[in-house]
Order: C-alpha cells, then structure tokens, then sequence
C-alpha cells in the first residue's frame, strides 16, 4: 500500500459545504420537511440526500497518510484512525480497532510501510482495546509497554460488564447491525468488520503496563510524549503530544461531523463544559499537525485553529443556551423548539448533523444537570402505559378510531405525532397489528428522511423491523460493534471481578425468603464471597467466615458460568466445581444468582 500525503486545506472540505437545499428547513424531517430531499443509495437505501452526498464524500477508502516524517496514519479501515509514529528502532501505535481481527489486519498494513517491531501502544480511550492482542500477533507481548488513561480498565468493566449486554445491543443498533444489507431499509456501508471465526471476533485487550498521570512526560523509543487528561466521548480520553513533533493526537471533540453530546446507545453524562475545555487545551497547544482519532489529520495550524473554534463554539452555543433556558423554567421540549445554532455553524461543513441530532443533546444536558422531573406533577407517579392506553382508547371511541387519527396525522406528514399515538395505543394493545404497522410507517418515513444518517435512521428502521417481526432488536447482533467477551478474555481478568457482577443478576422473586453466604474459592487466584439475603446479593472481597457453602472453581469454569455457557448445576456433576457445606443450596444458588445457560 503506497503512502499518500494529506489533504485538508480548507479547500478540501468545499465538497461537502452545504447546498441552499441544506439550509434548516421551515418544518423539522419529523413533520415532512425534508420529504422532498430523499434520494436512493446503490444499495437500494433510501435516504437523506445530504446525508448520502456526505457519505460519498466522506469515504474514500483505506488509506495510509504520511502525516509528516515519522508519523502515519490509517484511515478508512475502521471507525477510528491508526496512529504510527516511528521511535529510533521501533514504532509506538496508537488505536486498534474493536476485536483481535482488526488489530491482526492493522498490524499487515503496518507492515507496507515499516518492518520495525511495535515497541508501546497507546489507547486514547477505552472505546478501541479491542484489537491490542492482534496487533502484536507475532510480537512478544511482554516487551511491549501499553500506555493509558488510569481510569480506563475501570471504565472498559463498566462498558463491558456492568453495561455489557445493553452496550453490545445499542451499540448494533446505531450501526445497522440489525438491518438488511440491500434494500429500502438498508444499511449504508458495512460498518466495522466482523469475522466469521470466534477467536477473530472477541475482544482481545492488552493489559495496561502504565497508568499516565496528567501531564506526564514519557520517552519512548527516543520519542518524547506528554500526555494530556481531556474529556471526549469517555472520561477517560488523552490528548498524546509529541512536542518534538510538533504534533498531538487526541480523542476529544474534534471530528468529521457534530460531535454527541449524547448518544442514543446510553452513556454517562457529557459534560460540555469539560469537552469545551479539552478543545480549547488543543489550541492553546498550537501544533501545526493536529491528529483526530476520528476524521482527517490537520497539517496547517490555521486549519487546525479553524476547526477546533468551529466545534468548540457549537458545543459552547448549546451549553450555555441550554442552561440559560434552564435557569428561565424551561422544559426540554420548550427548549428544543427555541435553542437553534447561529448559521454559521448550523451550515460549517465540519458540524454537519451526520451521527447524532443537535435535539438530543439538548435534552441530555437538561438531564444530566437537572435530572427527569420536568416540573410536571403528573409525572411523578404516572399510570402504566396499559391503563394510560385504555383510557385514551376509550375516550377516541375504540381502536380503530385511534388508529384512523394516526393515519390521518401521517397523511398530514406529522410522523412523530402518528408514531406517539401508537406507542400509546400499544401500551393498551401491545399485539395490535395494525398499530405495529403504522407506528412502524412513522418511523420508516422519519428514518428515510433524517440528515442524522447514523444514530436516528437506524434506531427508527431497527424499530420498525422489530415491529413487523422482521428482527428481534432485544437479542445482541453478532454483527455488533465491540468484540464480544470469550472465556479467553474473561479469563485473563481477575474472577472476583466476575463474582461482584453477580449483584447484578439476582432475581428477587427466586431470593424472597433466601439468607445464607457463599464462599468462592479460586485454586491459585484467592477467595471471595456473596451474602445472600432476600432480593439482594452482597460482594465479599474476602471468604466469609463459616459459609453455608463453599465451592472450589476455575477462573475458566467462572467465565463458563458469566457468559451462560454452562449451568452451576452441570459444573457441579462434571466435577469442574468441587462443594463443601450444603449440596442442597445448589439448585437454588442456580436460579437466585441466573447461572444457567441464557434461553433465547
């Protein structure tokens, strides 16, 4: 693969400046406005115009940019950019993709250009471990020092255990992982690889050798590197200067598109102050090569400055209007009809709403700061949908005059309002066909409307298949984004680790009347503990003293069990656990704590 030197003047983005037919429309893409502004991708997808002319101009392939002597860089492979930059005998990478295949095909495209053994690697956040283990296939992984946030193998459990399951859903929704490849509800582009064989599929981490310190200085392979704590996607982002370089890379608000200030996948709170400050950091900085993780490198300082004051004064424009309106009594739909960035920033080619909708950041910093309660009192102990339903389909005269008010809202072009008032019919009747159907028409027509191609059309288009019964969006895609968790890399974590989460899994009808303490006890890796009492499980770091049970495991047989592949009963009988104390605890201990195979 031949190196290509980088383009990104000023001139280089006219392509995707905005036409006048990108101008904010009069009525928002859920009321028709953008009904007339609907075009067909090779695929047979129907969408956006603008979005699909900001795909085409987005993506041009895998490609290696000679940044400036020393440092290359890998777009279009993944999600997120591959960073080289060559020390005195070896390279220093930053960024692996999302599971052991990406890292392993990284690492050949690596090898066009440099035969020069990987020396560090460094994660700008925990969002991209995956790969770690494939990159350095073929290298002695203990040589190899990995650099990273300290809070990033704290914040990489929460993604991956605590929030496991919802992440790994969400996430193949926002990418299309549940939508057909051709066709009207296709998705646009095949997404981040996935591999056919497990062990390229799974999620394969390099364990942290150090945790950096603000503006902690580090030479490596004869490369100075300062690292810097910001706030990007994750709390736990670095912006990695090479000083001597003249150059910084960094995980923070600077990309291609509008950055999330919330994501529909769930995460925690965004604080836009803090990633306001982090893009700031980057222009006191002042380099002439500033390097995003997502999006085109900059090699000019006036391009740089250019585009993080763009993005820095969106966010800020949102942040401080938000909480103005706030501060005036505001409710969150009141303040999304009002608060509407200034054009100048609404049309920069760089801002363009492409992955998320500048309304759901909005609402996402009135709850984050404020919380749900809106100031409506009817809120605070509100009816369930089902009775809620009733009433409404009573007082419309029955079903199917509820129905004909949402079909007459759709011929008005007002798809929100015929999406909402199914979802309220089908809090009555959950089963109701023909209120799946228009509720799933709705949200087609926004879908194939929406300029946020990303995050809103294929939310809506999942949910619509899922309420024709063409997918079931509950279940976890193969396709995900992130590798999926193995006993392998289970196995390489700590197995009280494991056991902690087994407060998450407790059913609190099946521990009504339970009391009693568990012992684990793994042969070469320690001892803890569960105290059980009616609905709730309690981690003990420690063996409690005189246990009802004890039970004598593996680390491989406790990932057998975390990940569903075996039951507690089964492990018991094949003899990979060995018990002391009370047998009869079994079965129960089985159906409190769910440690049996997952019944899809």
């Amino acid at each position: 693969m031949q190196a290509q030197e980088p383009s990104n003047s000023p001139g280089a983005f006219a392509s995707l400046a905005p036409s006048p037919a990108e101008q904010r429309p009069a009525l928002p893409f859920y009321r028709g406005g953008q009904d007339d502004n609907k075009a067909t991708a090779p695929n047979g997808a129907i969408i956006n115009a603008d979005f699909l002319r900001y795909a085409a101009n987005s993506r041009k392939g895998i490609r290696v940019e000679n940044v400036r002597p020393g440092i290359h860089v890998i777009l279009g492979y993944h999600s997120v950019n591959c960073i080289v930059v060559e020390g005195a005998t070896g390279l220093i990478v930053i960024e692996s993709g999302t599971k052991f295949g990406h890292g392993r095909e990284l690492r050949q495209m690596i090898r066009g250009f440099s035969d020069k053994p990987i020396k560090a690697v460094i994660y700008s956040h925990h969002h991209y471990i995956g790969g770690g283990a494939g990159l350095l296939d073929g290298e002695k992984i203990a040589d190899v020092a990995v650099y990273a946030h300290p809070l990033m193998e704290h914040l990489d459990a929460t993604t991956n255990d605590l929030l496991g399951p919802m992440q790994l859903r969400r996430i193949g929704i926002q990418f299309g992982a549940y939508l057909p490849s051709d066709g009207p509800d296709a998705r646009l582009g095949e997404g981040d690889k996935s591999f056919d064989e497990p062990h390229l599929n799974a999620a394969a981490p390099l364990k942290v050798t150090h945790a950096v310190a603000d503006k902690e200085v580090v030479t490596v392979d004869g490369v100075k590197i300062r690292f810097h704590h910001i706030i990007g996607d994750t709390r736990d982002s670095l912006a990695i200067e090479f000083p001597e370089l003249d150059a910084v890379v960094a995980n923070s608000a600077l990309g291609p598109v509008a950055y999330p200030l919330y994501t529909l996948r769930g995460d925690f709170f965004r604080t836009p102050d803090e990633l306001i400050a982090s893009l700031d950091l980057l222009r006191a900085l002042d380099h002439t090569y500033v390097i995003p993780v997502h999006g085109v490198p900059y090699t000019d300082k006036a391009s740089a400055q250019a585009a993080l004051t763009a993005h820095r004064d969106a966010y800020a424009f949102i942040w401080n209007q938000s909480l103005r309106a706030i501060n005036q009594g505001m409710t969150p739909d009141e303040m999304v009809a009002s608060i509407h960035l200034p054009e100048h920033l609404a049309n920069h080619p760089l801002l363009y709403p492409g992955y998320i909708d500048w309304e759901y950041g909005i609402r996402g910093i009135y709850r984050g700061m404020v919380g749900w309660y809106s100031e409506d009192g009817a809120d605070l102990h509100p009816p369930a949908p089902a009775e809620l339903g009733d009433a409404l389909v009573e007082g419309f005269g029955g079903a199917d005059a509820f129905i004909a008010r949402g079909r007459r809202a759709m011929d008005e072009r007002k798809y929100n309002l015929a999406a909402r008032l199914m979802s309220l019919l089908l809090g009555a009747e959950p089963d109701n066909p023909a209120a799946r159907q228009l509720k799933a028409d709705a949200l087609r027509a926004m879908a194939q409307a929406t300029r946020t191609g990303v995050q809103t059309r294929n939310f809506m288009l999942t949910e619509a298949l899922h309420l024709e019964g063409k997918t079931d969006w509950r279940r976890i895609s193969p396709k995900s984004f992130f590798g999926a968790q193995t006993v392998e890399t289970l196995s390489a974590k700590p197995p009280q680790d494991q056991v902690k989460l087994l407060e998450l899994s407790v059913d609190p009808q099946a521990a009504a009347g339970v009391r009693t303490s568990v012992t684990f006890r793994f042969p070469g890796h320690g001892a803890c503990g569960l105290l059980l009492r009616p609905g709730i499980a309690e981690f003990r770091s420690e063996a409690p003293g005189e246990a009802a049970i004890e039970m004598s495991l593996s680390v491989r047989t406790m990932s057998q069990l975390t990940l569903h592949q075996t039951s507690l009963s089964k492990a018991v009988a094949s003899g990979d656990i060995q018990v002391t104390g009370d047998p009869g605890l079994i079965p129960v201990l089985e159906k409190v704590l769910a440690l049996a195979p997952r019944q899809d």
